[in-house]
């Protein structure tokens, strides 16, 4: 990682969410990034070697 990625990362700010229906839709989109990468990583794992 790069030290300006680090930088970034120090300096992100941090939400704390309560509300149930927005926990459910920001797990939901996670959920969605994550599939997305995996499908990613499959598609391009000999690229990747």
């Amino acid at each position: 990682m790069e030290v300006y990625d680090m930088i970034e990362l120090q300096n992100m700010e941090i939400e704390v969410v309560t509300d149930p229906k927005e926990i459910s839709a920001e797990a939901n989109e996670l959920e969605s990034i994550i599939f997305d990468l995996i499908v990613f990583c499959k598609n391009n794992a000999n690229v990747l070697k």
